[in-house]
């Protein structure tokens, strides 16, 4: 049985929707034809720069109308609905966002009409779209995602009992993680000694062995490397 999942469009992507609900019907069309034969690719700036090029949409529209499709295609996938009813049930949960627009009817209505047939269409036939969406789901399908990181390193003082003398130093490195967890922004300390450094850096050298190894294996297949390099 699947479980019941309802839908919820984050605040983050209404600017996406407006921007869609901007495009006229011509060019929405343009990019339908170009996105229903665009093949997947590693980074959703590039193929929407593909796109953009031959259609008459500024890439920052395309990658509105990419970013909400392929969030679509992943409740899509979890719902095993059709893509006319995912479409409806945007709608509908927009209608009723005072936030979003005080009155749908007036500002968006008649434009929802106009552009849904053609994002039922790439929602349901778009194989870039399909893809690009799984290949997210599977990069970002981790406990928690990296952010940033940095290596602080500071001397500290060891002194006698009385604070007048110092008795020696310790060289300590800081290893900072910021990271999302549960789409919640956190951060951690580590302590790391001077042979934990060169463990970690060994390591991360024979990871980016790995992966050159891995593209060359991937280039010698023919088989397309999704993984994103912008914005990820």
């Amino acid at each position: 049985m699947l479980r019941q999942i309802s839908l919820r469009i984050p605040r983050s992507q209404w600017n996406d929707l407006k921007e869609i609900l901007e495009i006229s019907e011509e060019g929405l069309k343009s990019l339908e034809s170009q996105l229903l034969d665009a093949p997947p690719v590693s980074d959703v700036e590039d193929l929407a720069e593909m796109c953009s090029k031959q259609s008459s949409i500024p890439s920052n529209q395309v990658e509105s109308v990419l970013r909400v499709l392929m969030s679509l295609n992943t409740y899509k996938r979890d719902t095993s609905k059709a893509a006319k009813e995912i479409l409806d049930e945007v709608k509908n949960y927009l209608a009723l966002q005072n936030d979003f627009s005080e009155n749908w009817e007036v500002e968006y209505s008649r434009k929802w009409e106009v552009k849904s047939p053609i994002l039922i269409n790439l929602l349901s036939n778009s194989r870039a779209i399909e893809v690009m969406s799984k290949a997210r789901d599977v990069l970002y399908d981790f406990q928690a995602i990296l952010l940033d990181s940095k290596v602080f390193t500071d001397i500290r003082q060891i002194f006698d009992n009385d604070a007048s003398k110092i008795e020696g130093s310790l060289v300590i490195h800081t290893l900072s993680l910021d990271y999302i967890e549960n789409r919640e922004p956190k951060q951690i300390h580590v302590m790391l000694s001077a042979k934990d450094i060169e463990n970690l850096i060994s390591k991360l050298q024979r990871a980016s062995k790995k992966a050159s190894t891995s593209i060359e294996n991937l280039n010698s297949t023919k088989t397309p490397d999704l993984t994103p390099r912008k914005n990820i």
